[in-house]
């Protein structure tokens, strides 16, 4: 909002007596000062979370085979849950050695009192993972601290980065806090600065446009430049319903920090890291069409798959990057002794019918059913 000029004048006025010209230059001292425009970067630089408290081997083996891509990978190393608790997450260590730099994150639950909190236990992890080889970068805090309390955690994060020196210090942050005029201090506080732009407009996981305004209030209302942090993954609500990030609404906002980028983004940090059998995060195969600005469809494929005994199951299977509806009528040839469905498929003579809502996902096998026969063939509609 632009200073009242006339009530300016008049006070300056009123107390010093000044003449016009005077008068002018002390008005302009008044004025905010004048700020360089944080750039608009295309976007270019990807990094994502591993955020799982216990590992297991799909998860080594997804940081092993992760995206040449991707700079950084920001891994769940603590977790102080709301009594102040310290929770170390399991690690394999092995994976992290070869996959070159790594920020260790702390998860500070939003209800932990942070006054008798240090980041002292996680300086420990630092030091071991260290002298396993494994390249540390930084260190960050993940924490949803109430706008009310920004004051304090500016504080205490000020202390804490004197703590953790020389690795820089970072942290995830909010939208809602821009309204806040502890704002700055906390962005001055930091290193570095990971916007989340997710499950912050209920009941969406992420609404573009949300995204977008959000980005441009917070290089605003900070003034510093910062990454942004986007979703590859489910949730559901205590209603039972599940929300999903839209790989389609991703891909096309992706495209647009490429085509018209908001002010101050450096890049984008991927909640989180897919991994083999996760039922609740994208396939490896869908972040990577997103990621890459790659085609997102759907291969799904019909085969009969020998059983024994001349029995067949028949197998959908889709190599594809997006899930794919199964066809929804099956024929088939050669002497037919028994049909049978199962997952809702029902056999009718010689057709197998499905659902019409039925999918497969990305990488999924699944059997439809079986047939048993001989010089059996398969007709897919």
């Amino acid at each position: 909002m632009a200073p009242k000029l006339v009530n300016i004048y008049s006070t300056i006025q009123r107390r010093h007596r000044l003449g016009p010209l005077q008068l002018l230059l002390a008005s302009f001292a008044l004025l905010p000062a004048c700020k360089t425009p944080l750039p608009r970067t295309p976007l270019a630089e990807h990094e994502a979370y591993v955020w799982q408290q216990a590992w297991g081997p799909a998860m080594a083996t997804a940081v092993r085979e992760r995206l040449p891509e991707l700079k950084n990978l920001h891994v769940l190393a603590l977790t102080y849950d709301p009594k102040g608790q310290a929770q170390p997450a399991t690690v394999d260590l092995e994976p992290l050695v070869a996959a070159g730099p790594v920020v260790a994150v702390v998860r500070v639950e939003g209800k932990t009192g942070l006054a008798d909190l240090s980041l002292a236990p996680l300086q420990t992890i630092v030091r071991t993972w260290q002298a396993k080889g494994i390249q540390v970068t930084g260190i960050e805090v993940d924490h949803d601290c109430a706008t009310s309390q920004l004051a304090s955690y500016a504080k205490w994060l000020q202390v804490q980065k004197q703590a953790v020196a020389p690795l820089p210090l970072g942290i995830t942050a909010l939208p809602t806090w821009q309204g806040s005029p502890n704002l700055r201090d906390i962005a001055n506080a930091v290193d570095r600065v990971t916007l989340q732009v997710h499950t912050i407009a209920a009941p969406t996981l992420f609404d573009s446009h949300v995204a977008r305004r959000a980005c441009e209030a917070w290089s605003a209302a900070s003034g510093k430049a910062f990454w942004l942090a986007l979703p590859t993954y489910k949730a559901r609500l205590a209603t039972g319903e599940q929300l999903a990030a839209d790989p389609q609404e991703l891909q096309e906002f992706v495209a647009s920090l490429r085509s018209n980028p908001p002010a101050g983004m450096l890049g984008v940090v991927w909640f989180r890291l897919p991994f083999q059998g996760d039922p609740d995060a994208w396939p490896k195969a869908t972040w990577q069409a997103v990621l890459r600005g790659e085609p997102l469809q759907a291969q799904v494929a019909l085969q009969l798959r020998p059983a024994g005994a001349g029995l067949w199951d028949i197998v959908a299977g889709n190599t594809g990057t997006a899930a794919g509806a199964l066809p929804q009528m099956m024929k088939f040839t050669g002497t037919i002794e028994h049909l049978e469905g199962v997952r809702g498929c029902q056999a009718r003579g010689r057709v197998l019918q499905c659902p019409a809502q039925a999918q497969v996902a990305v990488g999924q096998m699944v059997v439809l059913g079986y047939v048993r026969g001989h010089e059996v063939q398969l007709e897919a509609n």
